[in-house]
């Protein structure tokens, strides 16, 4: 038996076939051509051509029944998963949330931040607040520690406030971090968002000192009396740990240490005008606004100190303060500060058209008339009031 293959498909068949068993296709070798003219065949049919003279019916292009039903199966395949992941990008299978609610993975877990119909994202209200560490020691004036704030939920838009109990033992700024300005006892740092609230407690200073922001100033740590001063290395020259400091509130007190006394060696203290300062084994209280020298004689060699009693209160004017000569005055003239100290200033008889200062590397000074010591050096805290310039000298050790 002769076998021909379709040239279509492949198939392999009986050649007396007029057409391909598998495609359909027709054997155009076995078409006789009947010499008689070619028939025109309607428009509706494929168009026809010749082989060999002979008139040859024309080719059909078909595709085989499982190879269709194939196709048709993947296509429908394709349309359904196409369908499915559209409804579940638009939020259908999202246990019925509205579209106004936009799914955001927050460090691998899902919230839900409100949006409003504008598109806008609305204020997400603080639930809780939590501080770490919940409680810490600031050893000695200018250290720091940084307090974190964690808040939940965690998309809060509500934002942290920080204060301290107590400003003139420790300072909080925006970012949490506590600056410790004297040792004395303890502060509550408050963090605040919304309604929600928390507190760190912070130990200022060694536990048992009693120090107080002036003794900052005079460049102490701990108490030291003046027998524990004639003890002190003989070795370099005799000195005072400081020699200018200032007091701010009547009773207010701080210690000044002789370095490098002699072993053995006797301290006389003496204060020029008990009146406005008293000393006793180092110890300087203040008593009203004024300034005193305080005098340590250690072997018949004298060491002075300024201490500046700067009382907040009314001060007459005096040829040292001739700025002040006028209807309005500053209640501090003279300051001497600590770096990371600070103080508030005012006019008397007045309100302060604006504060400023001659150099901020220095001491800097805000609105409110809180001046805070930045670097050491000496600059000026000036105001103008009614005309008159007042000005205030800040010494920073």
């Amino acid at each position: 038996m002769e076998k021909r293959v379709c040239v279509y498909c492949g198939t392999e068949y009986d050649a007396k076939l007029g057409r391909c068993p598998l495609c359909g296709s027709v054997n155009e070798d076995i078409i006789e051509d009947t010499g008689e003219p070619e028939e025109e065949l309607p428009e509706e049919k494929a168009p026809q051509h010749r082989r060999g003279g002979a008139r040859v019916a024309p080719k059909e292009d078909h595709i085989p029944k499982g190879l269709s039903v194939l196709i048709c199966v993947v296509l429908g395949l394709a349309v359904v998963i196409g369908a499915v992941y559209a409804l579940y990008s638009l939020g259908i299978f999202s246990g019925g949330k509205s579209n106004s609610s936009v799914s955001l993975p927050l460090t691998g877990e899902t919230t839900t931040a409100a949006v409003s119909e504008t598109g806008k994202e609305s204020a997400v209200a603080c639930t809780a607040i939590t501080l770490s560490p919940a409680e810490t020691t600031l050893s000695e004036p200018g250290k720091t520690a940084t307090i974190t704030a964690a808040v939940e939920p965690s998309n809060c838009t509500q934002k942290v406030v920080w204060t301290s109990s107590n400003e003139k033992l420790c300072t909080v700024d925006e970012n949490g971090v506590v600056l410790c300005i004297a040792a004395g006892g303890t502060v509550n740092i408050m963090a605040t968002c919304g309604s929600q609230s928390a507190s760190c407690t912070v130990t200022c200073g060694a536990a048992g000192e009693t120090t107080t922001a002036s003794e900052t100033t005079a460049e102490t740590t701990a108490e030291t009396t003046a027998a524990e001063t004639t003890a002190a290395s003989s070795s370099g020259s005799v000195s005072l740990s400081t020699t200018d400091f200032t007091l701010f509130s009547v009773g207010e007190t701080a210690t000044i240490t002789v370095k490098n006394a002699p072993s053995g060696a006797s301290v006389t203290w003496t204060s020029s005008d008990p009146s406005v300062a008293t000393v006793s084994n180092g110890k300087v209280t203040a008593v009203k606004k004024g300034n005193a020298t305080i005098t340590a004689e250690v072997n018949g060699q004298k060491l002075t100190c300024i201490a500046r009693c700067s009382i907040k209160g009314a001060t007459e004017a005096t040829s040292e303060n001739a700025e002040n000569t006028g209807s309005y005055k500053l209640d501090h003239t003279d300051v001497t500060l600590a770096k990371g100290e600070s103080f508030e200033i005012s006019v008397v008889g007045g309100t302060s058209g604006g504060w400023g200062s001659s150099n901020s590397a220095i001491c800097t000074v805000d609105a409110k008339g809180i001046v805070t010591a930045t670097g050491s050096g000496t600059a000026k805290v000036t105001t103008t009031v009614g005309g008159q310039t007042l000005e205030c000298i800040v010494r920073v050790k």
